[in-house]
């Protein structure tokens, strides 16, 4: 009889030194996959994430019509111009650029030469690539039709690509009416990278005067997510 209860609490001791093994191994697991959650999906979670869009209220300033009459040569161009925004609670989107892959043009446009693929430019910063805090944007120029430029023609289209051409082979001027479609590449150091495809419809009127009828020579501006990858 007493060599049973000895035997049954050692057993009893046995156990409870198991349960607590068990209870640190598992303790222990526990710590490791928190400590991956953090290290690993919230890291993933938070990296940069960046988006597109464009409106039509002028209030916005993304169909901008520019008038300088202050110096001879007078100039005046309209300009179109996309709003890149990093999401919030994420990390600084560093390297922020969108690149111009394709330009899909109308039959009957006159220049019908490739618009060489280049990285397109952050008004008032140019073509470099740049950082995008979170919930923060900066504004992107797409489109400059020069109403009265000097040193080029009247009334010209162009795509704004961070190079510079000679006007004799100016291969980033849209010269046809009618639809277009730009193709372009968005993204980010360590983020995801988009398409996005912006079309739009090029209706010269060599007429236009006021700021209602110069927004009127780019109409119905589209822009598109394609995909994500």
């Amino acid at each position: 009889m007493h060599t049973y209860t000895f035997a049954s609490g050692a057993t009893q001791a046995l156990d409870a030194s198991t349960v607590a093994s068990f209870l640190g191994a598992f303790g222990t697991i526990g710590a490791v996959i928190v400590a991956l959650f953090v290290q690993v999906y919230l890291v993933w979670r938070r990296r940069p994430a960046l988006t597109m869009d464009i409106s039509s209220d002028a209030n916005d300033e993304h169909v901008v019509v520019i008038k300088d009459s202050q110096e001879a040569p007078t100039v005046v161009e309209v300009w179109v111009r996309l709003r890149v925004l990093a999401k919030r609670n994420r990390r600084t989107a560093r390297g922020s650029r969108v690149q111009l892959v394709k330009v899909k043009r109308p039959e009957q446009d006159a220049v019908q030469l490739i618009v060489p693929s280049g990285p397109m430019i952050w008004s008032s910063v140019g073509p470099q690539p740049q950082s995008i805090i979170s919930g923060m944007w900066l504004m992107l120029d797409v489109l400059r039709y020069r109403v009265e430029s000097p040193g080029y023609p009247p009334h010209q289209l162009e795509v704004e690509v961070g190079y510079d051409f000679a006007p004799a082979d100016r291969q980033s001027v849209l010269a046809g009416t009618g639809r277009y479609e730009l193709t372009m590449l968005l993204g980010a150091d360590d983020g995801r990278t988009s398409m996005w495809r912006l079309t739009f419809d090029h209706v010269p009127n060599s007429d236009a005067t006021s700021d209602d009828e110069l927004r009127a020579l780019i109409q119905n501006i589209e822009l598109t997510k394609l995909r994500t990858k």
